[in-house]
């Protein structure tokens, strides 16, 4: 079955193992992907925390690990603050940031690494 979706705000599509829809309103991104039986599961992501990113890790290869400790470090309010939502928030945050041009991405081994430019 072939799932309708909006175009309308859509920043782009990045493909990691999934393939992830980032839509941005205003100030926020949801990054969305969908299972072929048609569940969603997606995030939102202020743009605030997606521009710290950016900035504190520009220049650096990172991985979804050191996201998270950054964010964590970063003092900004965030939904999760350990475990495996930490972890996919934070991956999410840095989708945000390929689909804007910001960051590329590659596979290495069994993850990806993230190029923040």
């Amino acid at each position: 079955m072939q799932r309708k979706t909006s175009q309308q705000g859509l920043v782009g599509v990045v493909k990691l193992r999934n393939e992830y829809h980032v839509h941005r309103k205003a100030d926020t991104f949801r990054v969305w992907s969908a299972t072929a039986r048609g569940a969603d599961y997606g995030q939102t992501v202020s743009g605030e925390i997606v521009r710290h990113l950016a900035k504190a890790l520009q220049g650096q290869t990172v991985t979804v690990p050191k996201a998270e400790s950054e964010l964590l470090k970063s003092g900004i309010r965030l939904p999760y603050n350990y475990g495996y939502k930490l972890h996919f928030f934070a991956q999410s945050a840095l989708i945000a940031l390929v689909a804007t041009r910001n960051a590329s991405h590659r596979r290495v081994g069994r993850g990806f690494e993230y190029d923040i430019a």
